[in-house]
């Protein structure tokens, strides 16, 4: 071998050099693996210290020990931990030790058995350049910044501890810390819990954490750090930023203790030693270290812009860091959560109308993209690993929590809220467990509520077909049909309980509640006002597949109804209206129509009520887009089913009310733009009650549904004064049944 060496060149030589020690390595792991018992043993590590004993800066690495005292929860020779990246350079114990890194993974094995029960620790040391995650997360070195941020979305598992100390990197095993970081001269060092000391000598910094977290929520950042302390009723707030940043920053987080008393209020004591929010020049958003909150730098600004941000990473010190999901199946516990809890700050600072605007636009960019950006609709609980940080978890993850708040109504929400911190605290949990206490609390069926909102895709609309009222004695009666329409969802909701508003001429109203459910459902209400408006829903408790906006007004000129996409200018007006508006993220009934050379919209319709007095006059304008411009919160991917090509033969349909037959309107205006730019604006000059879609002239002269045909049934009792029943084959997936009497009326239409 030495001969054949001397006559390769310098290159080849160290490539065949490397050759061998991969076959070393290789044979050292094929030893090591067969002294050791088949399975590592199992642990629960009680103890991280971890010492950062120098960083340097110019080449982004560092030299370290981590002791971990852990209990052995069975026997063998052989541990298992997480470390990627970095190399270990040895390893002390009680017991003699070998060891071996095989990716992400250092095995060690011990010269000897280990029981159950067994204390231990065990001290490694190791050294290199910290990884970052391929997308988002890791160990960043930036100016003068070193940090990390805890989590990677790419990584699996998701959890990013390994990146700078060996460790179980998932999210149930937690445990207490203790840090010592020697930092530059003039540099600070932060890390989880609270300072126990500094040796000045040295530079280095002392810190304990005795609250039990997961290796995710460990942290250090370092820099030439201000600190603002402060404190909220005993507990220390500390604000690190550069001193030209500080007085920013500080002004940024003027609601901090507001967000504090909020979250207190809502879902119980803080359970955590320190408040801590450290700025670092992350562009990507914060990271939620238990006490130790990354905090990017465009959110210190010195304005309010982004302080739903820090709302947001403070609430996860009871979603995510004392409750902490089990799996990251369970994402939405911890960003879910976090993300409604942006929605209790806003509501406990400025009002319930600023969170019900909230709620609303957050609900509409759900409707709006979230199948679009995370692939397809998803369920909130149970998402793949690469949408666990996804739109569905965070964003749809707040809508549901608000429709359990509606669901529930605000008091048995609350102590649910309190109840599950208590019984999970510090621990983790399911989104079965979260179901168990939330039930404990309400007589609704929580069952049915996870299995429709949290544990599968898409939602539901519910609509009025038609309603009736008939005085019976002091009493009046109200009959109302209700149909219901899927948006991406498998099946039809039931036992939904939605609030029904009844309101007569002067607006006098009563609401009440009715279990809503099936296809096509008819309900009796009984009451004491003669309705001439019903509305559901009204106060918007449950996020289904509708945006809608209502004013009562006096005034001409125009009513923004925002998240219902509809424009109403009030033109003429004697008395005071009101004017309810309703976008629906489903498709209209496109079999009620006739003309089969239009093809209706199979996204979206409007629905327009109200009470509206004599003489009451008003226009309307709406948008369409055809254009697909990306999921990112563009203004496309609304009528791309429709606008294809061109707008030239893009009509308005109106119907009188959902059991009515659509007929183009007549009476617009469009202001299309250029034929080919996909989007353009429909003006209502008479704006009518009842319904508006899109349709578009189809060149095929089809509209997208089966062509009528005959259908082989039966119908008994026949002739008959009162029910009769029909048995027929299997119908195509939209069909329109209708019942006739003898006079040619249309007595039933399904």
């Amino acid at each position: 071998m030495y001969e054949y060496m001397q006559i390769l060149d310098s290159t080849t030589l160290r490539l065949h050099l490397i050759s061998i020690f991969k076959c070393l390595t290789l044979v050292s792991v094929l030893f090591f693996t067969q002294n050791a018992q088949s399975a590592p043993v199992k642990i629960d590590v009680r103890h991280y210290d971890i010492a950062i004993l120098t960083i340097d800066y110019p080449s982004k690495s560092i030299q370290a020990k981590t002791t971990i005292t852990l209990l052995t929860q069975s026997a063998g020779d052989t541990l298992a931990l997480d470390l990627l990246g970095l190399k270990v350079d040895s390893i002390q114990s009680a017991f003699q030790t070998n060891f071996f890194q095989l990716g992400e993974k250092l095995m060690v094995v011990f010269n000897q058995g280990m029981n159950a029960n067994t204390t231990l620790d065990i001290s490694i040391y190791y050294s290199g350049s910290p990884k970052q995650d391929a997308s988002w997360g890791g160990f960043y070195f930036t100016g003068v910044y070193a940090y990390n941020m805890g989590v990677g979305f790419t990584a699996d598992p998701h959890n990013f501890g390994r990146v700078w100390f060996p460790c179980v990197d998932n999210f149930t095993d937690k445990a207490t810390y203790s840090f010592k970081v020697t930092a530059p001269a003039g540099y600070k060092a932060l890390c989880n819990g609270n300072l126990d000391s500094v040796n000045n000598s040295t530079n280095t910094y002392y810190w304990r954490i005795k609250e039990t977290i997961p290796t995710y929520l460990a942290s250090v950042a370092i820099a030439p750090y201000t600190i603002h302390h402060d404190d909220y009723q005993g507990t220390p707030i500390t604000l690190a930023a550069l001193t030209n940043d500080s007085l920013k920053m500080l002004q940024s987080f003027i609601h901090l203790k507001d967000a504090m008393a909020a979250f207190e209020a809502k879902y119980g004591k803080h359970r955590f030693e320190r408040i801590g929010f450290n700025a670092v020049p992350f562009t990507g958003g914060a990271m939620e270290h238990a006490t130790n909150i990354a905090y990017p730098l465009f959110g210190v600004d010195g304005t309010l812009n982004y302080e739903t941000l820090y709302a947001h990473e403070l609430s996860h010190h009871w979603w995510g860091n004392n409750v902490t999901c089990s799996d990251q199946q369970y994402m939405w516990i911890n960003e879910g959560w976090a993300s409604y809890s942006e929605r209790i700050f806003l509501e406990w600072v400025y009002g319930k109308e600023r969170y019900n605007e909230d709620i609303s636009s957050n609900h509409r960019n759900i409707l709006h993209y979230a199948h679009l950006r995370d692939g397809k609709a998803w369920p909130v609980s149970g998402v793949d690993h690469a949408r666990t940080y996804g739109m569905h978890v965070y964003d749809k993850g707040a809508d549901m929590v608000h429709t359990l708040r509606g669901y529930m109504g605000d008091d048995a929400f609350f102590k649910a809220t309190v109840d599950f911190m208590e019984t999970f605290a510090y621990g983790n949990a399911t989104t079965t467990d979260l179901k168990n206490v939330f039930q404990k609390h309400t007589t609704e069926n929580l069952d049915l509520f996870f299995k429709y909102w949290i544990e599968s895709p898409g939602s539901t609309a519910f609509s009025i077909l038609e309603w009736h009222t008939r005085e019976v004695g002091p009493t009046v009666k109200t009959d109302i049909r209700i149909k219901q329409n899927l948006r991406m969802a498998p099946e039809l909701f039931t036992q939904v309980p939605f609030e029904i508003t009844l309101m007569d001429k002067n607006m006098n109203k009563e609401v009440h509640k009715v279990y809503l459910g099936g296809l096509d459902s008819t309900y009796t209400l009984t009451g004491g006002i003669l309705p001439v408006f019903i509305g559901l829903d009204m106060e918007g408790k449950l996020s289904d597949a509708i945006t809608d906006k209502h004013y009562v007004t006096k005034n001409v000129g125009e009513l923004e109804m925002g998240d219902a996409l509809m424009k109403v200018q009030v033109k003429n007006i004697k008395d005071s209206a009101l004017v309810r508006v309703e976008h629906f993220w489903t498709s209209p009934d496109h079999y009620y129509h006739t003309n089969k050379a239009l093809q209706m919209s199979t996204r979206r319709y409007w629905r327009v009520d109200g009470i509206w007095p004599e003489g009451f006059n008003a226009s309307a304008t709406i948008e369409y887009n055809g254009r697909v411009t990306g999921s990112n919160y563009g203004a496309g991917y609304l009528d791309d089913d429709l606008v294809m090509l061109t707008e030239d033969s893009l009509v308005l349909m109106y119907r009188t009310h959902a059991a009515a037959q659509w007929q183009i309107e007549k009476n617009i205006g469009r202001d299309g733009g250029t034929a080919l730019d996909r989007k353009g604006v429909f003006t209502i000059n008479q704006l009518k009650k009842g319904e508006y879609a899109l349709a578009i002239y189809n060149s095929k002269g089809t509209v997208g549904i089966e062509e009528v045909k005959e259908v082989n049934f039966r119908i008994y009792p026949n002739p008959s004064d009162s029910d009769i029943n029909l048995e027929f084959e299997a119908l195509p997936n939209e069909a329109c049944l209708e019942v006739i009497d003898v006079n040619g009326k249309i007595v039933k239409k399904i």
